[in-house]
């Protein structure tokens, strides 16, 4: 059983399956892992801001829930942009049924492109692996296309 961190949680490579756990709480064990100021940037100064707006502004809850909204929306976008519209969210796939593994890495985020057969077409599966841009992150990816070896899956 291979393990690799990603960026919402772990993906386990079992002899029969891919798992991938995602949650609130592994994004934010990923975030501490991989860049202790981020992480709290993320827990500490978001939260003061958030409340500075809502306290000094004069309509800070409607501006807050903008920002947020905002925010959230370019996010979104720039993961589909960068990593396409087309894939899917399963959780659990079969290592039988994989017909290729991909390694990405761009300027700001690094993914597992994970394309397997359904029952009538080949679907796609998009795995991101922590990448910080302030020291040297490609361990995780490594890490991943190594566990995907391991098991007698080629990754390009």
């Amino acid at each position: 059983m291979n393990e690799f961190r990603t960026v919402s949680g772990v993906c386990t490579i079992t002899d029969d399956s891919i798992e991938i756990e995602e949650s609130l709480r592994g994004q934010l064990e990923t975030a501490y892992y991989v860049n202790k100021l981020y992480f709290y940037l993320l827990v500490v100064y978001v939260p003061l801001f958030s409340l500075y707006v809502v306290f000094t502004q004069e309509s800070g809850v409607v501006l807050l829930l903008g920002m947020v909204f905002t925010l959230s929306v370019l996010v979104y976008l720039y993961l589909r942009i960068t990593h396409g519209f087309g894939t899917s969210g399963e959780d659990e796939i079969p290592i039988d049924s994989v017909v290729s593994v991909e390694a990405r890495e761009k300027v700001l985020t690094a993914a597992l492109s994970i394309n397997y057969r359904t029952n009538d077409s080949i679907r796609e599966r998009m795995i991101l692996v922590p990448k910080s841009l302030f020291r040297s992150s490609s361990g995780e990816l490594e890490k991943a296309v190594d566990a995907f070896d391991s098991r007698g899956i080629e990754t390009a």
